[in-house]
């Protein structure tokens, strides 16, 4: 796909309103050269974290990766 893939992951109450996130490992790492787009944010100090991941065209990408979350209680 040449479009944005938009992934909205839901974090429970208990943690608190997520402040920031980001990216915080990926492997392999040389994978996230694939994309076009790939970022992981917390619109609106909401309890939402966003990922928006667009791959450059004909890329095939397996990719693991860790998202570090900053919450305020």
């Amino acid at each position: 796909a040449t479009t944005n893939c938009v992934y909205d992951i839901q974090v429970a109450a208990q943690f608190g309103i997520v402040a920031d996130a980001w990216l915080s490992h990926a492997a392999p790492y040389q994978d996230l050269a694939a994309f076009d787009e790939f970022r992981v944010y917390s619109p609106n100090r909401t309890n939402i974290v966003r990922l928006i991941a667009r791959p450059k065209p004909g890329a095939s990408v397996q990719l693991r990766f860790d998202i570090l979350l900053l919450c305020e209680k």
